[in-house]
């Protein structure tokens, strides 16, 4: 009996600490410092870890090649560029001047990363220091000039008593 009760205390434990480890190993692998390249550049302690590395697309040229899906170019935040190489599909919202999310390594100067997300531009809002066009003046109701079944110009009151809970009945 003892031998039995052994070896469930034993592949019980078992469990624990695998499930332990997973848990730890995916939390660890998840989370991912965020920096900015004048953070990546300042902190020498930041070479060769996993890392995102948020900034703006430069200006520079963007060289690719499209056969190796290998694609080049550099990131700033206004003070720092740094120069990236992605291996991977690249996104429709990508092109100069866009902001980006890149992970991977920093490594002798230069950010090899192996995922790039693009912020898709909002389509709607105004360019910056557009002139907002005149909408005119907001309408009254939402329902106005709708032909209600009630027959009235406004949709009914909802109360709890009109939807057949039992609630609001006194």
């Amino acid at each position: 009996m003892k031998s039995r009760k052994g070896k469930f205390l034993v592949a019980g434990l078992a469990v624990i600490v695998a499930v332990g480890y997973l848990g730890y190993s995916g939390l660890r692998s998840g989370t991912l410092a965020y920096v900015t390249p004048s953070e990546l550049v300042a902190k020498a302690d930041l070479a060769d870890r996993n890392l995102r590395l948020a900034g703006r697309v430069t200006d520079d040229p963007v060289r690719g090649d499209r056969a190796n899906l290998r694609l080049e170019f550099s990131l700033s935040d206004g003070r720092v560029v740094v120069p990236v190489i992605y291996h991977g599909v690249v996104p429709d919202a990508f092109k100069n001047g866009a902001d980006v999310v890149v992970e991977g390594r920093y490594k002798s100067g230069v950010f090899a990363a192996d995922k790039l997300l693009a912020k898709c531009p909002s389509k709607y809002l105004p360019a910056r220091g557009a002139a907002r066009p005149d909408l005119g003046p907001p309408s009254r109701s939402l329902w106005e000039g709708v032909a209600l079944p009630n027959g009235k110009a406004e949709p009914p009151a909802r109360t709890m008593a009109g939807l057949g809970t039992g609630a609001g009945r006194g």
